[in-house]
């Protein structure tokens, strides 16, 4: 989870974090 603690921007961070678990996911 590097990408959630370099972005410091809420919604970048969130958005990136989504698209990460999305992969995850499938």
């Amino acid at each position: 989870m590097l990408v959630y603690e370099y972005i410091p921007n809420g919604t970048l961070r969130e958005n990136l974090m989504g698209k990460v678990f999305n992969i995850h996911y499938q």
